[in-house]
């Protein structure tokens, strides 16, 4: 999975909406604007941020979430942003469409690194949660 390739998209009608979906300007997700302040993003922003990169795959738009200014970005936004949109399309159209970008190179390590996590989670649920149990329980 290729997040972090540079899309040379161009758009038509200066971003306006035109009824080709497949022209319309990349959705930019400012997640330090999100957050508010940029320290810490956390689920709860993950959980907006999806809600907007949802509707904008639904219409086959393209997204650029930015790391800009963003101090911390946790497991958990990243999951909720990205990871649970595996459950609705296909990996090939959310790798083609989502990009990350203004991230340092471990924020895209970490990123690539809980998108395969969950994507392996979301194949076989029943043994991550198993597993889970197990460790709470002292491993027996």
């Amino acid at each position: 999975m290729n997040l972090l390739k540079t899309l040379k998209r161009t758009t038509a009608n200066n971003g306006r909406f035109p009824t080709d979906n497949s022209t319309l300007a990349p959705l930019e997700i400012s997640v330090a604007e999100l957050v508010g302040d940029g320290l810490f993003a956390m689920d709860t922003h993950g959980e907006v941020a999806y809600d907007l990169i949802f509707k904008a795959l639904k219409q086959n738009r393209s997204v650029k979430i930015s790391y800009k200014n963003v101090e911390h970005v946790t497991a958990g936004f990243i999951t909720e942003a990205v990871g649970e949109l595996y459950k609705k399309f296909k990996a090939k159209k959310i790798e083609e469409l989502v990009e990350l970008v203004d991230a340092t190179e471990l924020d895209a390590d970490l990123f690539e690194i809980r998108i395969n996590i969950h994507k392996r989670y979301l194949k076989n649920p029943r043994k991550y949660r198993r597993a889970a149990e197990i460790a709470l329980n002292g491993g027996c």
